[in-house]
């Protein structure tokens, strides 16, 4: 008895025989029911006449079980990887697929990666509708130096610093630093982008 894959258990007459590749010996002559198992694969199972003295022989060609996964994603668009293979974009069904698990990962540029883990069963579409989240953004300040710094009226500290994780969105941002007009500005935060800032402030006295 051989099968592909190999590692197969092996029935005879319902009785477990081994895995194979085997060869079951003392059969008594006549009609006998062969079935090979392997977990992911389809039952094998044939009818085999055996003469006195006869070796014959099995070989199975396992049927791997198999679904698929539908991949939609918000907004659409997002590159789609399964097992750690480009699968393509969303939306997308993804398939035949090996039953079991599978490692299903979705990126969009400024958005942030989204990664999971879907079963896959047996002849079944299963449905992943993943919704992206948006990069964090920053702000940076490299001038004045120590100059008061105001995000949205909210004090955040000094010049010469980076302001991160900032949801996509308009800010105002407001410096002051003593004797100087103070400065004020709005910034667009894209997803994952940095804003910089490099403010000239105008003395308080100037004409």
């Amino acid at each position: 008895m051989s099968s592909q894959p190999t590692g197969a258990d092996v029935y005879v007459d319902n009785q477990l025989k081994g895995q194979s590749d085997i060869l079951v010996g003392s059969l008594r002559p006549g009609q006998h029911t062969v079935a090979l198992t392997l977990d992911g694969y389809q039952c094998y199972e044939t009818t085999v006449s055996v003469a006195a003295g006869e070796r014959v022989a099995v070989n199975a060609t396992l049927q791997q079980l198999t679904g698929s996964i539908r991949v939609t994603s918000d907004p659409t668009g997002a590159d789609v990887y399964i097992g750690g293979s480009y699968s393509g974009r969303a939306e997308i069904e993804v398939g035949p697929l090996a039953v079991g698990q599978h490692r299903v990962a979705l990126t969009l540029e400024g958005y942030q990666p989204y990664e999971t883990t879907v079963s896959v069963t047996t002849g079944e579409t299963v449905e992943l509708n993943a919704t992206m989240q948006r990069q964090a953004g920053s702000i940076s300040i490299s001038s004045p130096p120590a100059a008061d710094v105001y995000v949205n009226e909210a004090y955040v500290g000094y010049t010469s610093a980076s302001l991160g994780s900032l949801p996509p969105g308009r800010y105002r941002v407001r410096i002051l630093l003593e004797g100087y007009v103070p400065h004020e500005t709005m910034v667009m935060i894209e997803g994952g982008e940095n804003e910089g800032l490099d403010p000239t402030l105008q003395p308080a006295n100037s004409p």
